[in-house]
Formats: structure tokens, sequence, C-alpha cells
């Protein structure tokens, strides 16, 4: 291949390089297009040995409405109009000969991805009867770092009172410390990286809000990116830190490589140092007129702690903005040989596809929990709802007046799950298929500028030769 062809080459892939985007392409509009809800579950008896059965469940769903894909604060009045339910009717029997005295618990899921974040309480219109009597419920948090739900994990996570840890408790002493970035010399970067050492020691857990961090076999490197005038805050748990002792290395790239800043040094602010309790730590974390319980934040705290805790027992303070989990809390009393009915009704959030026009709207019940039951009878599922289910699940529903209908001996494999949409037919736009409708403009551009870039790779030949030539001809 000549030079002057690598140069039309050139010239070419230059003109292709302009006409095309200047990222994949993966969807016409970038956008959020899935909203992730929360699955209810069945209730569950916490003691393990209970002998109490399932002779049969029926599971209504009412879905008259779909959710918005967004609520803003101002619209929590409207969200907490949203009343799609699910309501479980269990018909229990104790075939024991004595009286049995359950406490029970029934996983509520996740608040929605689509909530507005001023919502305290999402539950108090709903309500758990036995034999018709109201039942008082309590409304439990646990830490869950997963988005799905497992029975023997999640439940032992529901303690009454403060749990007890083999490091942190309520009266462990927590010490802030306050520095503030100064004196950086030697650069015009927007930001630099500051990095610090901090030596292992069993007796404490730092906790700080660095955004990198790294350890070795005797301790944690932690940093930060600041500015002149910032300042970082280092809690140490347990067991006092020398801030004052620290050693800080400054750093910020500029294109070729990591600079060294001099000059910089980090100033302790005594005005901003605080000693506190971990309960009281515990509690900063959490929302104003939260629902959760002193205890159930306290313990879903220690619990995230000691998740995210690294092996050199550094935990990022920002992993502290807790995903819980959330349930309902009763007790439930059957004599020796009785029966009783129990109603739990729970709002039901849905998974929603905005891939397809109209969207999808998905909803998972979980029915892994109530294999815990000593025996489990007749299962039974009702849709009450004027929209088509969508999609294949786990169970062959059959088309009723007011909807949909499952029955069976016996709980099925797996959880259930179900999908409905205003279409009967719904329209997959986020991939597949819909490409080529982002491919067409593309090959059309591209197209043209063969046309053009070909013709002036071409000229560009021409016109170096015919300069060469003449160039020939002088000499």
């Amino acid at each position: 291949m000549t030079k002057y062809f690598k140069a039309a080459i050139v010239c070419l892939v230059s003109a292709l390089c302009i006409a095309a985007p200047a990222g994949g392409v993966a969807n016409a509009n970038s956008a959020q297009r899935y909203w992730h809800g929360s699955a209810a579950s069945g209730v569950t008896v916490t003691d393990e040995n209970c002998p109490v059965t399932v002779e049969s469940e029926l599971l209504v769903f009412d879905i008259t409405e779909f959710p918005e894909k967004y609520y803003s604060e101002d619209e929590e009045a409207a969200f907490n109009e949203y009343g799609v339910k699910v309501t479980a009717q269990y018909s229990f029997y104790n075939p024991a000969d004595y009286d049995v005295d359950m406490n029970v618990v029934f996983p509520l899921g996740f608040l929605p991805d689509y909530y507005p974040r001023t919502v305290k309480d999402d539950t108090a219109r709903y309500n758990i009867t036995a034999d018709g009597v109201p039942v008082e419920r309590r409304l439990r948090h646990t830490f869950s770092p997963y988005p799905e739900f497992n029975a023997d994990n999640e439940i032992a996570l529901i303690i009454d009172g403060y749990k007890k840890d083999g490091f942190y408790s309520p009266e462990l002493a927590v010490h802030k410390y306050v520095l503030t970035v100064k004196n950086l010399q030697n650069t015009d970067a927007y930001s630099v990286y500051a990095e610090t050492y901090i030596v292992d020691d069993a007796e404490r857990r730092i906790i700080a809000d660095a955004n990198g961090y790294g350890g070795d076999d005797y301790g944690q490197k932690l940093g930060w990116t600041v500015r002149a005038g910032d300042t970082v805050e280092i809690y140490s748990v347990g067991k006092e830190l020398d801030v004052s002792g620290l050693d800080w290395w400054f750093s910020y790239y500029d294109g070729r490589g990591k600079k060294r800043v001099t000059g910089g040094e980090m100033v302790v602010d005594d005005k901003g140092a605080q000693t506190m309790t971990f309960a009281q730590f515990a509690e900063r974390f959490k929302a104003e007129n939260s629902a959760v319980s002193e205890t159930d934040w306290y313990n879903a705290v220690v619990d995230c702690a000691n998740f995210y805790e690294s092996d050199k027992r550094f935990v990022r303070k920002d992993l502290l903005n807790l995903h819980l989990l959330r349930w309902y809390e009763y007790d439930l009393s059957i004599p020796a040989g009785g029966r009783l009915v129990n109603a739990v009704t729970a709002p039901m959030y849905p998974h929603i596809d905005g891939g397809y026009e109209p969207s999808v709207y998905s909803y998972k019940y979980l029915l892994s929990p109530a294999q815990s039951w000593a025996e489990f009878g007749k299962f039974e599922v009702r849709i009450n709802t004027p929209f088509f289910l969508s999609g294949d699940g786990v169970l062959p529903f059959e088309k009723m007046d007011y909807g949909y209908r499952c029955h069976r001996d016996g709980l099925p494999d797996g959880e259930l799950t179900f999908s409905l949409c205003e279409a009967e037919h719904p329209k997959y736009v986020g991939g597949g298929s819909g490409w080529i409708w982002v491919f067409i403009p593309v090959a059309i551009i591209v197209g043209i500028v063969l046309l053009t870039a070909v013709p002036a790779a071409v000229l560009l030949v021409y016109v170096i030769k015919k300069n060469k030539a003449k160039k020939n001809d002088k000499t």
C-alpha cells in the first residue's frame, strides 16, 4: 500500500469519525426505563418447632391502577392514595394437644424506587385480622444488602432490644475528628487527592467519608478528593485516634501522570472534635420523623457496619445510608385442636419495565418462606384487575370475569410472579428489533459520507500524484 493511498484512507476514516456519534448507541432515547418495586411474602412463624399447619391460603391481588414512574416529595398525597394491595388469608390448624402462642412475621419488602422520600409509613391504612378481629401489629425493619428475600438469613435479624455484637455496643465511645485542608502549593488543579495511612488496631473501627481506600498487612490507606479549605471527618469507634500524628500526601493528575503537591497539610479543628456513644452516632443517619424504632435502627446500623467493614476495620460512612427490609410482626394464639383464619393486607409495588409500549408491570410474591410451616394445604390465587396478564409465570392462570385465577394443592415450586399491562400484546421498544430504527439513519449518514469522502480521497491522491509529477518535471 503506497503512502498516497494511506493518506486517502486516513481522510476517509476521519470523515466517518466526524459523521459517527461519539459513543455507542444503545437506545434511541437514553433514560431510565426500569423501576424496582418490592416483593411481598407470606407469613412466617419465628419458632422453628411450631406444630401449626396451614390448611389453605387464599391470595387476592387487587390491582386496579398502576403507579407513576416517579413521585416527587410534593406528590406524597398522590403516592399515599395508590391503593393496590395484596390480601393473604390463611386457615391455620393446631393439631397439638396444647395451646400455641405464635409470633408471626410478614415481610413487606422494600419501598420502591419511585416512592417520595417524605413517606414515613405507607402501611397505616392496612390491617391484620384473626377471625375477623383486628390484631395489633408492629412495623419492624432490618438491614438487607440484597434485593431478594432469604428467609433463613433475614428472620434472624429481627431482634427485640439492642443486639449483642462482638465489637459494637450502644455505650461504645465514638470519637469524631475534623481536619481542614490548607497550604496547597505548586498546583492550579481544581482539586487534589489527600491520602493518609492508619495503622490497624483491633480495639477500634474507622468510619469516614473517604472516597478511596486500600489496605495492606498493617493498616488502611484512606483518600479524599479535596480543595483548599475543605474539611474531612474521621470517626474512631472505640479507641481514640491520634489524628495530629497522621502523615498526609497530596497529589493530582495533570494528564501526563501523578504529580506531588508540596506544602499541603491537614489542620485539626479542635472545635469540631466530639465524643458520643455509638447509639447516638447511629441516630445521626436516621431521617427525621422516621417510622423505624430506635432499636431496629441501631441493630440495622450494626449489621450494615459489619457487612461493609474492610479487612482492616474501615467502613465508608456513606454506606450507612441503610437499605431496610420492612416487616409486619404480630402474635396469634390457637387453642389445642383449634382453627383460626388470619388475614394480612399489605401494599403491593410492581417493577416497571418502560422498555415496552405500553409499560409492563411485574409483581412478585415470595412463596418460599411458607415452607417453614409444618404442612401446607390448598393454595388459591385471584387477581382482581381490568388489565391483561402478560408473559409467562410459574402458575397456569385462567381468565375470569374479575381477572385471573389459579388454584392447586400445595405450594408451587419457585416464587409467584406475574406481569400486567394495559395492552394485551405490548410492543417491545427497548432493544431487539428496535435497533433497526437507530441503524437506518446512521446508515444513511455513512452512505452520504462515503459518497463524498471517497471522491475526495481519490481527488487527493490525484492531486498528490500531479504535484509530484510537476516536481519531477522541474528537476
